[in-house]
């Protein structure tokens, strides 16, 4: 088998949206946003029975425009994503979306949980292993990746350290989530 996951496919490069990038100010912005906007949601909801994946919707500054989480026990398919998406597209008169949509950053505080179900179909369709992180549509990157790359110093050791506590407060979510789905009454969607 070709590990070549192109192999048959037209990849029109022309029209790909430009690389995902962040200076250490902004990245820093995006884990405040996490920390202060998207983490205190998740904590309530997590008490209520749902997982923790959360998202915020940006402006071209960085700055958080809405926040939202998972809310799967009021409805099963409001994933963190799905839910910021439709609580924000509520509160945003039509007219105004696709401009705003258009010119701002979706964070989520995990890769969306859609994708790895996606892309399992993709691969028994076509064979396709992976979403390609840069086309037509979106740029995505990662977070602890961008942080990874930046040079030694004191910005990266603050993101770090910022990042470590932010996975430290998520483990403990989800072993909390995980340790009391099978008893939550409101929780439909435990499978094991």
């Amino acid at each position: 088998m070709s590990t070549d996951q192109t192999t048959g496919v037209v990849i029109d490069t022309a029209n790909q949206r430009a690389p995902l990038t962040a200076t250490p100010d902004q990245l820093m912005q995006m884990l405040k946003t996490i920390e202060k906007d998207i983490l205190p949601k998740t904590e309530i909801e997590v008490a209520n029975g749902n997982k923790v994946f959360g998202a915020g919707i940006l402006d071209k500054d960085f700055q958080c425009i809405f926040a939202d989480t998972n809310t799967e026990t009021t409805c099963p398919i409001f994933h963190g994503e799905v839910k910021t998406i439709f609580a924000w597209s509520q509160q945003t008169p039509a007219k105004d979306r696709g401009p705003i949509a258009q010119s701002s950053i979706f964070l989520s505080t995990h890769e969306p949980c859609c994708i790895p179900h996606d892309i399992a179909t993709m691969h028994e369709l076509w064979g396709v292993n992976s979403y390609r992180k840069q086309n037509k549509y979106m740029s995505t990157g990662c977070i602890m990746d961008m942080i990874a790359a930046l040079p030694e110093g004191g910005t990266k050791k603050e993101l770090l350290d910022l990042q470590n506590k932010l996975l430290e407060d998520y483990d403990k979510l989800a072993n909390k989530y995980h340790s009391e789905k099978a008893a939550n009454e409101n929780n439909s969607l435990v499978l094991g």
